[in-house]
């Protein structure tokens, strides 16, 4: 039996990462025969002033959105100022999807 080692390792720009995510992506393509990747992101901006605020990024593939990253300002959580902004997003999924 072959031994592994385990070693944690900084991502940021690592190029482990890529290439695990480029081999399960094959691995995807060849169990579903679907090849759908779409990276998404948007950004959230002040109406008034076009201060960027935050936003979320990741991507669709296989009929589901993958979020990396979502964040809104603590002003605005829980408020209905955020609900157009995720609204936009799950449309924007599904009519990758349908």
């Amino acid at each position: 039996m072959q031994d592994y080692v385990p070693t944690l390792i900084n991502t940021q720009g690592h190029q482990a990462k890529a290439e695990a995510g480029a081999a399960l992506y094959q691995y995807n393509i060849e169990r579903t025969g679907i090849s759908d990747r779409t990276p998404i992101g948007a950004k959230l901006s002040d109406a008034t002033s076009g201060k960027f605020l935050d936003g979320l990024w990741g991507r669709t593939e296989l009929g589901l959105l993958f979020l990396d990253m979502f964040f809104l300002p603590r002003n605005i959580r829980g408020q209905v100022a955020g609900k157009p902004f995720a609204y936009s997003h799950r449309e924007r999924g599904e009519e990758t999807w349908m």
